[in-house]
């Protein structure tokens, strides 16, 4: 029985931006927190696993959006932690429409935020899904500039992300009342600095800007007392996702990466989530027939 197997990267928003004349929005693609899911044919449709509920919606819209009856069967091994400002809802339903297209012999890739209703607010998303890269995406859903990173071990450029447990009163519709608010406000910072920074390889430049345009953002008593201990540890650059709970880090190379991460873990109470590191995913999502 045929089998696609999916994994797509997450994407960190890190900041509304003025690029060529227009806002937009900065964000990297990054490896991990990943999605992992297996499609196969199946007579009705089944959905099992991780954030279950939202793959079934965003499947049926999918369906609905090409006059299919729902068939299918789709297990999620590994989903986007709701609620962490991660494009978790966004990459699910991007995932879940690559998967069901190559179920049903349908190979352009073009227009899959479209297929299950995603609007140009989540262009960074959508990009990041189907390219990769460290991105800067208008708020039209137009992809205004895209740079790999590519280091060695030494030298990379290593987000470590600490992603605690939601609230029981969390908002249901957090991630996404936080993107319209983004895309919503004034753009009064230029890209400029931070994209020659970039593309320049000056991490030191890239740390320094990035603060000044987390200077603005809306950071809860929990991300604060995360980020001290992240600075306290050497942190070159930390934050909270524009868009969720995330707490978020930038140090340069995998020993000082692997130190952060354990001072972190020692530091953290009994259930206070999870910390990883990432770095950058150039590709996008990638897409296994078995």
């Amino acid at each position: 029985m045929m089998s696609i197997e999916i994994t797509s990267p997450c994407c960190l928003p890190l900041g509304l931006v003025m690029a060529e004349g227009k806002p937009a929005l900065l964000g990297i693609t990054l490896q991990y927190p990943p999605i992992q899911m297996s499609v196969r044919p199946r007579d009705e449709l089944s959905v099992t696993g991780g954030r279950a509920n939202i793959a079934r919606e965003q499947a049926l819209r999918w369906f609905e959006h090409h006059g299919l009856a729902p068939q299918g069967e789709i297990e999620i091994e590994l989903a986007i932690p709701a609620h962490m400002g991660l494009g978790g809802e966004a990459m699910m339903g991007l995932s879940v429409a690559k998967g069901l297209r190559g179920l049903a012999g349908l190979e352009d890739p073009h227009g899959l935020g479209e297929e299950i209703g995603l609007g140009s607010e989540w262009a960074l998303e959508a990009w990041s899904h189907g390219r990769g890269g460290v991105l800067v995406a208008g708020t039209d859903g137009s992809l205004i500039r895209r740079h790999e990173l590519k280091h060695d071990d030494k030298h990379t450029w290593v987000f470590v992300i600490h992603t605690p447990h939601a609230p029981k009163d969390t908002p249901q519709f957090l991630e996404k009342d936080r993107r319209l608010a983004l895309v919503n406000a004034e753009a009064t910072r230029d890209i400029e600095p931070l994209w020659a920074a970039i593309v320049s390889d000056d991490i030191g430049a890239f740390a320094n800007e990035l603060m000044q345009l987390q200077a603005s953002a809306r950071v809860s008593d929990e991300a604060q007392a995360m980020m001290a201990v992240m600075r306290e540890a050497g942190a070159l650059a930390c934050g909270q996702s524009m868009g969720g709970l995330a707490v978020w880090a930038l140090v340069k190379g995998g020993k000082p990466s692997y130190d952060l991460r354990t001072k972190m873990r020692a530091r953290m109470g009994h259930g206070a989530g999870a910390v990883t590191a990432a770095i950058t995913d150039n590709e996008g999502s990638k897409v296994k027939r078995a």
